[in-house]
């Protein structure tokens, strides 16, 4: 049942993809010179699978995009952090992950980009209120994460108490939901030099093992929140003359 989960998940990206590049009309950026972003950012992390208490925790993250277009990106993400959960019948988690994943971005600018539009009359030289909502972007992408797990076993009690039964070390594919926007500060034809990004990720994991506890007793798969800021830094800018 995994297995088919990835299969369909990879063709539903690959369709995504695909329909961006359509939407993404190319014609109207000729003056636009594709470009890569490095970001680097921390936020708070939080774990949601069978335990009641949520407590937020820490997570880091380093990511690179390649602009397509400038309101298109395809990306990968590296990620490492902690995740925790508890409740009263004893059960008790840490999780030190480490994962990465591939991703794709949309931003709103493609909505109002016109097949006649001056990149760099339309789209540098504009409004600042009006650039941080054209890069307002929703995305979506499969990932790959390691979950190292310190877990309440129940010491001699464990075959007892089957709740308490789970993996401390497993790994699973996840799909990345991501809604975000890019605070950009100066442009060249490869997009802003700098950006503060703000980015709101759901972790859907293809497994039960996020929290250690995989048993008889767990209802649904895990899933994982990320609420993270970060800094973006582009780079082989091509000037504006």
């Amino acid at each position: 049942m995994a297995v088919r989960q990835v299969f369909f998940s990879i063709h539903k990206v690959l369709l995504l993809l695909f329909l961006l590049l359509i939407l993404s009309r190319r014609e109207g950026y000729a003056q636009f010179s594709r470009g890569v972003a490095v970001e680097l950012g921390s936020g708070v992390t939080q774990l949601h699978g069978e335990m009641k208490e949520k407590p937020f925790k820490v997570g880091y993250h380093i990511g690179f995009d390649y602009m397509m277009s400038p309101y298109l990106s395809a990306g990968v993400q590296g990620m490492v952090g902690r995740l925790a959960a508890n409740d009263r019948t004893g059960r008790q988690s840490t999780n030190n992950y480490l994962g990465a994943n591939f991703n794709v971005k949309a931003r709103m600018g493609l909505l109002s980009a016109g097949s006649t539009d001056n990149f760099e009359l339309n789209y540098i030289r504009e409004h600042a209120w009006r650039a941080i909502l054209r890069n307002v972007y929703i995305g979506t992408g499969l990932g790959f994460i390691h979950n190292d797990v310190d877990a309440n076993r129940g010491g001699e009690s464990a075959e007892t108490n089957l709740h308490l039964t789970g993996q401390d070390n497993s790994s699973g594919m996840f799909v990345p939901i991501n809604v975000g926007v890019d605070v950009p500060f100066g442009y060249t034809l490869s997009g802003p030099i700098w950006s503060v990004n703000l980015n709101a990720q759901l972790g859907l994991y293809f497994g039960d093992e996020m929290d250690g506890y995989a048993n008889a007793f767990s209802k649904h798969n895990d899933r994982m929140f990320y609420f993270s800021i970060a800094v973006k830094k582009s780079l082989f800018n091509r000037s504006i003359n």
